[in-house]
């Protein structure tokens, strides 16, 4: 949720907690009794999707930042042999395109990353016989092109995770329009009936139902107004 959404959710939380102590109240009137039905089922689906939401992103964001980081572990000490194996026999052109600190690394874009990956492992398979010395074998060019392609699937799930989030943000927004719906347009106006027969609920209602800036002091809230008498 955005902080807006925030403010908007916990008034909602309130306004629902004032109508559930009063049930008995609420249960005179059907309709009303419905709306407060559906604006509970309604909280509760934006809690869920919210959930859905936060949940996604932060699991795709982790799983992409492990996978760079298995790519690195091997990616690093490979550039670094080749460009040791550079320097001793002063091969320039394999030198400077070798010469990648981990900081690097760390900071290129996906695709510069990908890209690099690929021609530090071509690099390796060309000068395979020539690195034994340097720790380099067969097995560990296998290694780094399996790391490889594994960041090359994390990218590509994220990306279709970017366009689930998109969805589930897209259904929050509905959600909180749903809600704001009823709220205004059903209970809101509804809620005028108990203005003079039970001015205790209405208070308490009118009380709760005014969005409150969670990062203001208490002093500095609005107060709660009821809204215009709406004519048939």
């Amino acid at each position: 949720m955005t902080k807006i959404e925030e403010n908007k959710f916990s008034m909602y939380r309130a306004v629902n907690s004032v109508l559930n102590e009063n049930q008995l109240t609420v249960a005179t009137m059907p309709a009303l009794d419905n709306a407060k039905t559906s604006f509970a089922t309604l909280i509760a689906s934006i809690n869920e999707k919210d959930n859905t939401f936060k949940t996604t992103a932060a699991g795709k964001t982790d799983v992409k930042k492990s996978v760079k980081e298995d790519l690195l572990n091997v990616l690093v000490p490979c550039t670094n042999a080749l460009f040791a194996y550079a320097s001793k026999a002063n091969i320039a052109d394999l030198k400077a395109n070798t010469k990648v600190s981990i900081s690097k690394y760390q900071l290129m874009r996906d695709n510069d990353l990908i890209n690099k990956a690929r021609s530090i492992h071509d690099l390796l398979n060309s000068n395979l016989r020539l690195l034994a010395d340097y720790g380099i074998t067969a097995l560990k060019v296998t290694e780094l092109n399996d790391k490889l392609n594994g960041y090359i699937n994390a990218i590509g799930n994220q990306d279709i995770s970017h366009a689930s989030k998109s969805a589930a943000r897209q259904s929050l927004s509905e959600l909180f329009d749903q809600a704001d719906a009823v709220l205004k347009n059903e209970i809101d106006s509804l809620m005028e009936s108990f203005k003079t027969s039970n001015e205790v609920f209405y208070n308490k209602y009118w009380s709760a139902r005014v969005i409150k800036d969670l990062g203001l002091r208490h002093e500095d809230q609005p107060e709660p107004t009821p809204p215009p008498v709406q004519n048939p």
